[in-house]
């Protein structure tokens, strides 16, 4: 009895262990079940880790300093004081760039002497600008001090503007379309070669006119900067040569070796500005106008240049630093002028960042 008893038992337990332990099939399905699973979970986390990387620390550091997102505005004509431009858009000592405007300078030196030549390409006519120290001209500045009052990015010195006088027949200044002088001199020929800038930014020399030839043209034009200087260096892409009036020619000093400055226009809304050291700049000679017109045409090879005031009336500001000490101290060799020709920033960003453009 006890033995049957005892079979019945081991009989009990071994169903139970059956069904409560599954069969070695059963535990291999499971298994590869339980694998496949797992492996799939890393495929996923593989997968995404390829589509969205890990940033390293300069591509942070780079995201964090990239530009924000923002537009083009056109600047009102007039002679307002501009916001002020973002620092991070000047991306060294010699280069400039945000959407609207791009400014980079660079150096050479020839006739043994050192130039240095800005170029600048703008998004909008508007950027193309002039500011003044005093209307009446009577008063006049450094020009690193005026460029940063106004904030521009790239400015230089404008005409003799600070020279005219009520008595001054020979003057007709248009600063930011308000007419400063327009004084009269009738049919006689103008002494200068006058600068027209219309709205446009496009330039336009007009040749010794007179009183009536300046009239027609501004009447057919928007004209929103003209300079009394000159002489034009190069018209149509084509070079001009000393003028025929000897004392225009000697009020420039041609033949003389001299510290120089010109704008100039080399496309739509493409322009350079190049100036040159003089002879009291320690190392250098400085440039006739012969030898400073071989340099703008190799370089630069313009539609149009226009000589302005040189010597130590010469101001090149690239980030409200002076550009054309060319070996001398900071307290050497500049003059105060009443006005600056310069190029402005027409970038707003977006105002949620709360960036420049606010």
């Amino acid at each position: 009895m006890k033995s049957v008893f005892r079979w019945i038992l081991i009989t009990l337990l071994i169903a139970a262990l059956l069904w409560l332990v599954p069969s070695e099939k059963v535990v291999a399905e499971t298994v590869n079940i339980f694998r496949n699973q797992q492996n799939q979970s890393e495929e996923a986390a593989d997968g995404e880790a390829e589509a969205l990387p890990a940033l390293t620390e300069e591509e942070t550091a780079a995201d964090a300093d990239a530009p924000s997102g923002g537009r083009i505005v056109p600047i009102p004509v007039d002679l307002r004081i501009l916001p002020e431009v973002d620092e991070r858009y000047y991306l060294s000592e010699t280069e400039y760039e945000d959407p609207s405007l791009s400014v980079k300078l660079t150096s050479g030196r020839r006739y043994d002497t050192d130039y240095i030549i800005a170029r600048v390409k703008i998004a909008d006519p508007s950027q193309l600008r002039s500011a003044l120290h005093s209307k009446d001209g009577k008063h006049g500045t450094f020009g690193d001090r005026l460029a940063k009052k106004v904030h521009a990015v790239l400015a230089f010195n404008g005409d003799s503007f600070r020279d005219n006088k009520p008595n001054d027949t020979r003057k007709y200044v248009i600063r930011q379309g308000q007419n400063i002088f327009l004084q009269k001199w009738g049919e006689k020929k103008n002494y200068f070669d006058i600068l027209m800038i219309d709205d446009e930014a496009n330039l336009h020399v007009l040749l010794q006119p007179t009183q009536p030839e300046v009239e027609a043209f501004v009447a057919s034009h928007n004209i929103i900067n003209s300079f009394c200087f000159g002489p034009v260096l190069v018209l149509d892409g084509v070079r001009q040569e000393k003028p025929e009036n000897s004392q225009r020619a000697n009020g420039v000093g041609w033949g003389k070796a001299a510290q120089r400055v010109c704008l100039c226009q080399t496309g739509t809304l493409e322009y350079a500005v190049v100036v040159s050291a003089g002879e009291d700049c320690p190392g250098n000679s400085g440039m006739t106008m012969d030898e400073f017109l071989d340099v703008v045409m190799d370089e630069v090879n313009p539609r149009i240049a226009y000589n302005l005031d040189g010597g130590n009336s010469t101001w090149l500001v690239f980030h409200d630093t002076r550009q054309n000490y060319f070996g001398r101290g900071p307290s050497q060799g500049k003059r105060e002028i009443a006005d600056i020709i310069y190029f402005a920033s027409a970038w707003q960003a977006d105002p949620a960042t709360g960036a420049e453009g606010e």
